[in-house]
């Protein structure tokens, strides 16, 4: 029985060569350094497998949101905005603006991307898990909603 990471490497990483290629290019053209584009792959591999023009609109969205492709958040949020559908990026903006009509939050759609740019994987929490944390902040040790952002 050969060996399963001769296996892997030949089944998973040469037919995602040509996607690799293009999305290194991609990335290159708006100044992502090679160290990062590493960590890209390194960090979650199957994205390479994303079509290269869904590629291309994630990576523009990120850019638009105003983080610095320079910075290793900019491939964070790359990762981050490629796992997430709109349905579930449009909930989790309500969530930080407010749920049910008890509590609210009050952070506006700045603040989220605010927040997100400085920390992506904020997006990546569940809805319970980001109410019980806002809930923890805000009701228990009292802080502001901007403030945490």
């Amino acid at each position: 029985m050969p060996n399963r990471h001769v296996f892997f490497f030949f089944f998973f990483f040469f037919p995602n060569q040509i996607a690799a290629a293009s999305q290194m290019k991609l990335f290159r053209e708006h100044g992502v350094s090679e160290k990062n584009f590493a960590l890209f792959l390194f960090c979650q591999p199957r994205h390479v497998r994303t079509p290269p023009d869904r590629f291309k609109d994630i990576v523009a969205r990120a850019k638009e949101m105003g983080i610095s492709p320079s910075q290793v958040n900019f491939v964070t949020a790359v990762l981050v905005l490629r796992q997430l559908l709109q349905l579930s990026w449009d909930r989790k903006l309500e969530i930080y603006a407010r749920y049910g009509s008890k509590y609210s939050y009050g952070w506006s759609e700045e603040m989220t991307l605010r927040a997100f740019v400085k920390y992506p994987w904020c997006m990546l929490v569940s809805g319970s898990k980001i109410m019980a944390i806002m809930d923890y902040y805000i009701k228990e040790m009292g802080l502001e909603g901007s403030f945490i952002a």
